[in-house]
């Protein structure tokens, strides 16, 4: 997929890509993610987890009329990388090459925050039909955030509108963000607020990533709303 959609040389993924068989349910799996392919000794300096359920499916339920097979999976994931990182502190693995805790990237969803994020017709989608999903995203926020410092130096939750694979560009999305952690404005810049929008491309998504959080820096500690 990288070399026919996105005319990614093959070089260049034999030398920068390593895909590692395994699961959130396996900690060696993941402890092998985390170890920095330049050096056996540091951690790498930034982990991307996008994680999420498949093959949703309807249930005889008033309150929760669709799920997944583990409505648990983000939170379950989010635990299973600190554990990940606990294991191999056990072993003397504690920071990045640069002598700091990775910063966290997660892929969150819409609806999560006190400032209103999404459609009004996006309300019994997120709060009803949804539900499973969302509070596994919701307890997977709080589990990256109640870290301290712990197992990350910081975070960056991307909340996303609703997900599709039609992409316009990066140069079509409005990007909106709110702090993670609700505290004394003073010393910090004031927040705009999320951006409300019905859609937004994993590719774009993807995209946006890479060019903002990891090269650019500067989004530490912010959720980032992105729709078009």
């Amino acid at each position: 997929m990288l070399q026919e959609k996105h005319s990614v040389p093959a070089s260049t993924i034999s030398s920068n890509l390593t895909t590692v068989r395994g699961n959130i349910y396996d900690i060696e799996s993941i402890k092998s993610t985390l170890i920095s392919p330049n050096n056996p000794n540091h951690l790498v300096d930034t982990i991307v987890s996008g994680m999420g359920g498949k093959e949703p499916r309807f249930q005889l339920s008033l309150i929760n009329p669709m799920t997944i097979e583990d409505p648990h999976i983000c939170e379950t994931s989010m635990a299973s990388i600190f554990s990940a990182i606990d294991a191999l502190a056990e072993k003397g693995v504690h920071t990045a090459v640069n002598g700091t805790k990775p910063l966290l990237v997660s892929v969150s969803t819409i609806s999560l925050d006190q400032k209103r994020d999404l459609p009004y017709l996006y309300y019994i989608l997120e709060f009803w039909l949804l539900r499973v999903m969302r509070d596994d995203k919701l307890k997977t926020e709080l589990l990256i955030k109640a870290d301290g410092g712990k197992h990350i130096r910081n975070f960056v939750l991307m909340r996303p509108s609703l997900l599709t694979d039609q992409p316009r560009g990066v140069d079509k999305l409005q990007v909106g963000w709110v702090w993670g952690i609700k505290k004394d404005e003073a010393g910090r810049p004031k927040e705009p607020g999320p951006k409300i929008g019905y859609a937004v491309a994993r590719d774009d998504l993807g995209a946006w990533i890479y060019d903002h959080v990891i090269k650019e820096g500067g989004w530490e500690g912010k959720c980032v709303s992105l729709v078009y």
